[in-house]
């Protein structure tokens, strides 16, 4: 019974976590152009953010072996 217990605690725990999580990418996109998808828009940002690093060092990398 004991177990159920801890279960259901654990399982208010996340609930609360969400909130917060839910809020911070908010807080974190300025440029929020769409709210609802508070979670799916960070994420992509994130992976677009990776990928144009990655083409800027390929790029200064180009530009270095030109000049």
């Amino acid at each position: 019974m004991s177990v159920g217990t801890v279960h259901r605690k654990a399982a208010k725990k996340p609930r609360t976590t969400y909130a917060p999580a839910v809020a911070d990418p908010r807080s974190q996109q300025p440029s929020g152009s769409q709210p609802g998808a508070g979670l799916p828009a960070p994420t992509s940002s994130v992976m677009r953010g990776n990928l144009a690093t990655s083409q800027a060092a390929g790029t200064s990398q180009s530009a270095a072996a030109l000049g």
